[in-house]
């Protein structure tokens, strides 16, 4: 019969509040998502800046996901292994403590970036540049006693959307729906949150002896990333330009305290073992011990 260690319940311990945590912060998110009604909002009828086109994403969001998650997960990985090769000092325990904390901090700050996003979005419920071709209103956009004049135009919000012709009714509800949740681009923070940490991580943590131009050409290749992603939310016509940079800014910002939470969190006493979001404290100076991992 498996007994548990003292030290091992600590670990099971820390390891669910750091869940607990994620979970408050991950299920609004989905709940917002999955029934969450943007704020209904009006418009005039001669704002070009809604006129525009609907185009499928440049970088689509699975993409998006793929590279934001994927990228710092395998950046990660790779310095803390070299970190603990260097001092002579690597084993899996130890490496799974260390990468355990890099990432437990790097997804906590990017559900917390994905719950603003959200909020903000559904909360302003801004019209997207394709929002006309989309909607499709039941109006006349021509008809001054509904839009009143150019020089005293009337902001509509009696009316209603058919919507683009062709498409298949779920995928017409979905764009009307999407349509929207132009403020903050999600694309924007998720990438400038998922880039910006990374840049911050390699910087702190990757030394340049050796390889002295590899680690500006990772950071350099997260930046451009980044900035590829932010530029064609506009040139796709899914946002607005100052929906890019509310959402950079966003992501950017929240990236920095995420790192700064992790610097503190390293630089704490060795003794002293909290869990990822802090909300626990353990003092022992065994906890992650390989003996203390084992199973009788």
């Amino acid at each position: 019969m498996m007994t548990l260690t003292p030290n091992l319940r600590k670990i099971i311990c820390l390891v669910t509040v750091d869940l607990v945590c994620l979970l408050l912060v991950g299920i609004p998110c989905l709940l917002l998502w999955l029934v969450g009604d943007p704020y209904f909002r009006g418009f005039f009828c001669d704002d070009e800046t809604l006129r525009h086109p609907y185009r499928d994403s440049t970088v689509p969001t699975w993409a998006l996901v793929i590279a934001s998650y994927g990228l710092p997960t395998i950046v990660f990985s790779l310095v803390e292994t070299s970190k603990l090769k260097r001092s002579a000092t690597f084993s899996w325990t130890r490496f799974l403590r260390d990468i355990y904390g890099v990432l437990g901090i790097f997804v906590f700050g990017s559900l917390v970036n994905q719950l603003l996003t959200d909020t903000s979005k559904y909360t302003i419920g801004r019209l997207r540049p394709h929002f006309l071709t989309v909607c499709r209103p039941n109006i006349t956009l021509t008809n001054t006693q509904v839009c009143g004049v150019p020089s005293d135009p009337v902001y509509v919000t009696d009316y209603g959307c058919l919507g683009e012709v062709g498409l298949d009714e779920a995928e017409r509800e979905e764009r009307l729906h999407d349509a929207r949740l132009s403020f903050v681009s999600g694309h924007a923070s998720l990438s400038a949150y998922s880039m910006t940490y990374t840049v911050l991580y390699l910087q702190r943590g990757m030394g340049s002896k050796d390889f002295r131009l590899v680690k500006p050409l990772i950071q350099v290749g997260c930046v451009l990333f980044a900035f590829f992603t932010c530029l064609t939310r506009v040139s796709d016509y899914k946002h607005h330009p100052e929906d890019v940079v509310g959402g950079a800014l966003l992501g950017g910002g929240l990236a920095y305290l995420s790192h700064s939470f992790l610097l503190a969190r390293q630089s704490g006493p060795v003794t002293s073992a909290t869990s990822t979001t802090s909300l626990l404290a353990v003092s022992t100076s065994r906890l992650y011990s390989a003996e203390d991992l084992s199973v009788p």
